[in-house]
């Protein structure tokens, strides 16, 4: 499994960016009279972990300890010291038969390769979980010892032995060892093999890429170019040129590959799949080549105009895809992407400082006579969104009223409706309460529904309806902590002099179970298995979890445990799981399995029972983070807050933009902040670690929040936007911080400052309730 994506990007600070404070010296973060040896280990602080374990297992450690202690020493190379300690204890005395598998791993990083060997037998001879895995390494051991046909019987038994989302992997590792080896014919039947299992585009266009360079290398031309194809078919969907693209993004490095063999070989290759794929591959240069090419026979598909397009503004000529978008619109309104041209043909106006030419376009799409009234008032929508980002307030003002009572679409017309009302006031509260009773009266969802409502009730107060505005906000105030709107509903019925009692989290109605670090995963799995009578299927994806876990197959675990969450149904056992997996070291699954527990009872988060609250906003190594706010000047709770939403608490969460870690930083800020720091990384993948992220990440924020003069908000802004956007939205549409998240242009931004602030105060309420 990869690890988790997280689909925001952290934007990098700005060359001219630099820090204007100096952080305070570092406390003591981890004091022994507060820090926990769990907290400890799921900060990967591996020094203080070490003194604690080893001071443990002096007076009344558990034999697991051990094994958590060995692994710290193997993460750093020295099998010696962990073979010290996993000697001391055998496998029926730690009730851990994954013992084997750790001696064999400290075995290989000594060399020792038949005590490395005896250990992994030991452990597959067993019916055991990890069987598979055993003999998949000794495979590899065998092959690094050139003991062939050893390593062979223990592919075969490896495969034989595989969980279906491991096939994939255990089958190519045969096959391409077969490969390597030189029998062919093997090599292939296993190839084809892979092909008559379930998988997914880019493993088809991976196998196929290899049965083409196998059939090559036998010299048999005709069955190459079929793989070959077939890799490329998988990839893009044109069957021979004779359909529209259809892309599968993961398959194209395979699909590239198998395409530069077919041209190099000069097997023919039609010009519209070969420019397709080149523009996926970003090889603009031969795109541009073939795709034009493909442009001068009659007919053709109107794509091949945005393929072209896109290449021709990689390389920088910026006329000729505009000249290109222009011919798609023209003469191809069959295109399923005629519709998306106008409007990336605007943006590229529009961004390249031609807005004339911009809105004229737009103007022209709403009164195309094959335009729908959907597209019309997308480009309305666009249109006025343009004026607000232009900071032409007064008239985005007027396109979104005009918006929010013509437009179709819920979404369009919530949006403009918010709008509208929050660009009217203070001026004009009465247009804004006529403005949003319309879009309150036609049912929005419940997405839009707390943020109208509590500009209503605003609208209400500031034209002067003390009383209704009152009313609508204790109505909100009720849904606290569900939506950031609640909390600033109960914030202004304080400001009206209401007492409004502030939120505390429900206290847990019943006892549940608790993980037990000191033990092994699967003994306490065993004990959620002995209370909770689950069905088969979901026993064996939590004894397979937990034997991963315990095996150190980290991700697989993950993937494992994530499964079974996802499978469960009763929310008694959901509980009973997350508070084992939090206490064991995975607050993000904690969080997974509350929701999923809230899920199947249909329960809203604004009702939930006590026992959820500590799920759902977990406080993993208090003493680091609250040391790391020291350090920083930053609030606890805003860290938390920040945590959650940047990660879910999940250390090895990565984005599409490749931000790691708690934080969510991305490697060019990570070295700039190290370097404010002082500190030396010689390994980027050090950004992952929770103690170094946290402090990255700490450091990046209180800068930002430096510069925004302790604003919050604006720092928040920074932190999700840039620090240069958030100043510049500042400076466009203000200081009052309700007005500056309505409007900010990025929907991402303004989701991200929603939830922050939000969960901040349910931090908040969770600290004071933890401290009494």
């Amino acid at each position: 499994p990869t690890p988790t994506a997280i689909p925001r990007p952290t934007p990098t600070p700005s060359p001219t960016f630099t820090p204007t404070f100096t952080p305070s010296p570092p406390t003591d973060r981890c004091p022994a009279r507060t820090c926990s040896l769990p907290d400890v280990l799921w900060m990967q602080d591996d020094e203080t972990a070490e003194q604690m374990l080893r001071a443990r297992l002096r007076t009344s450690g558990t034999p697991y300890m051990h094994v958590l202690l060995a692994r710290i020493y193997l993460a750093r190379g020295e099998g010696e010291k962990a073979l010290e300690h996993l000697e001391q204890v055998t496998p029926q005395e730690a009730h851990l038969p994954e013992i084997h598998l750790w001696r064999a791993r400290a075995y290989m990083t000594l060399g020792t390769w038949d005590q490395a060997e005896r250990e992994f037998r030991a452990y597959a001879a067993q019916d055991l979980p990890l069987r598979g895995y055993a003999w998949a390494q000794l495979a590899n051991l065998y092959e690094t010892l050139g003991r062939v046909e050893e390593a062979l019987d223990a592919h075969e038994k490896a495969v034989a032995l595989a969980w279906p989302d491991q096939r994939f992997s255990r089958q190519w590792a045969w096959a391409t060892y077969l490969e390597h080896l030189e029998r062919w014919e093997d090599a292939r039947a296993r190839y084809q093999a892979l092909l008559q299992d379930p998988l997914t585009p880019a493993q088809q266009a991976r196998v196929h890429l290899a049965l083409g360079t196998l059939y090559l290398r036998q010299g048999d031309n005709v069955k190459a170019r079929q793989s070959l194809l077939a890799a490329v078919d998988a990839a893009v969907h044109t069957h021979g040129g004779r359909e529209p693209a259809r892309v599968e993004p993961a398959a194209i490095p395979y699909a590239y590959r198998a395409l530069v063999i077919l041209v190099d070989r000069g097997m023919p290759v039609d010009d519209y799949t070969r420019g397709v794929v080149d523009v996926e591959a970003g090889a603009y240069a031969p795109a541009v080549d073939v795709l034009i090419r493909y442009l001068d026979r009659t007919p053709h598909f109107g794509d091949a105009h945005a393929y072209l397009a896109r290449a021709l503004a990689a390389l920088g000529s910026r006329d000729a895809a505009i000249q290109q978008w222009r011919t798609l619109i023209d003469t191809h309104p069959e295109c399923p992407c005629w519709e998306d041209a106008w409007f990336t043909l605007a943006s590229i106006y529009y961004a390249g400082g031609e807005s004339y030419k911009a809105y004229a376009l737009l103007r022209e799409l709403e009164s195309h006579p094959r335009s729908s009234p959907a597209l019309a008032e997308r480009a309305q929508r666009v249109r006025a969104e343009w004026a607000l980002q232009e900071g032409d307030l007064e008239r985005a003002r007027e396109r979104f009223t005009r918006l929010a009572y013509r437009a179709a679409q819920p979404d369009t017309r919530n949006r403009a409706a918010l709008l509208a009302a929050v660009l009217s006031l203070p001026d004009d509260p009465q247009t804004a309460q006529d403005v949003l009773d319309h879009a309150l009266a036609l049912t929005p969802s419940p997405h839009w529904e707390p943020a109208l409502t509590y500009w209503r009730g605003k609208s209400a107060v500031q034209g002067g309806d003390i009383s209704r505005g009152k009313r609508i906000w204790r109505e909100l105030a009720k849904k606290r902590p569900a939506t950031f709107y609640a909390f600033r509903a109960a914030d202004g019925l304080r400001d009206l002099g209401e007492t409004i009692p502030v939120w505390e989290p429900r206290a847990a109605r019943s006892p549940h179970l608790h993980g037990r670090w000191e033990l092994s995963h699967q003994e306490n799995i065993a004990q959620l298995l002995h209370k909770h009578a689950l069905s088969p299927e979901v026993a064996t994806l939590l004894r397979r979890a937990a034997a991963c876990a315990d095996g150190g197959l980290d991700m697989w675990a993950l993937h494992w445990y994530t499964q079974a969450i996802d499978t469960m149904d009763d929310p008694s056992a959901l509980v009973d799981l997350g508070y084992i997996l939090q206490d064991l070291g995975y607050p993000h699954l904690g969080i997974r399995a509350a929701a999923r527990g809230l899920a199947v009872t249909d329960e809203s988060p604004a009702h939930a029972s006590g026992e959820y609250w500590p799920l759902l906003y977990p406080l993993p190594a208090r003493s680091y983070v609250e040391g790391i706010a020291r350090e920083f000047g930053l609030d606890v709770d805003l860290l938390y807050a920040l945590i959650r939403q940047e990660s879910r608490f999940a250390t090895h969460a990565t984005s599409t933009a490749n931000a790691q870690g708690l934080m969510q930083v991305i490697p060019s800020t990570a070295r700039w902040a190290a370097r404010g720091l002082g500190i030396h990384v010689e390994n980027e993948r050090e950004f992952y670690r929770p103690l170094l992220n946290l402090r990255l990440g700490a450091y990046y924020l209180a800068t930002v929040l430096r510069q925004m003069e302790g604003n919050v908000t604006f720092a928040l802004a920074g932190y999700n936007a840039g620090p240069g956007n958030a100043a510049r939205w500042r400076d466009m549409y203000g200081v009052d911080e309700e007005h500056f998240i309505e409007l900010i242009p990025v929907l991402e931004t303004r989701i991200y400052l929603r939830e922050v602030l939000r969960q901040q105060r349910v931090y908040r309420a969770r600290l004071s309730s933890q401290d009494e």
